[in-house]
């Protein structure tokens, strides 16, 4: 059976839109006329629930299928330009930002790493745009 299904994945591949003359492909244009933050996004996140995070230069915005919610530095991000996004093995999401900052958004709130002093000092006229956490507790303050 899993044959049968590689070969004609394999061949509707080779034919392309033939195969499928009635397929069409659908998208979503997301700007600031229809709530998204900016009309600039540095990095794209979808966590293990489905929903999506968008990494902007003005905050964080998470979409849930209807309407984004924006996090900016009033909710607790240390910069608003962020350039990634990640999730730990505990559901908790991750944010890199332009300072060098990191913050953690725990579900309720979003807070700074406890680290972060240290993080800047060393990343000090850099400006990191990827990073990568083992699994288990990754202080935060948690």
């Amino acid at each position: 059976m899993k044959k049968r299904l590689r070969l004609f994945v394999l061949l509707a591949m080779l034919l392309g839109g033939s195969a499928f003359p009635k397929a069409q492909v659908s998208y979503y244009n997301f700007n600031t006329e229809v709530g998204f933050p900016s009309n600039e996004a540095y990095c794209t996140f979808q966590d293990r629930d489905g929903y999506m995070w968008f990494g902007t230069d003005r905050g964080v915005a998470y979409y849930n299928g209807y309407q984004f919610k924006q996090y900016t530095t009033r909710d607790g991000l240390t910069d608003n330009t962020v350039f990634s996004i990640q999730q730990d093995d505990k559901g908790y999401l991750w944010f890199l930002t332009l300072s060098g900052g990191i913050c953690y958004y725990d579900g309720k709130n979003v807070q700074p790493h406890q680290q972060n002093d240290s993080i800047k000092r060393f990343f000090a006229r850099k400006v990191p745009t990827s990073w990568a956490f083992p699994t288990g507790d990754h202080g935060g303050g948690r």
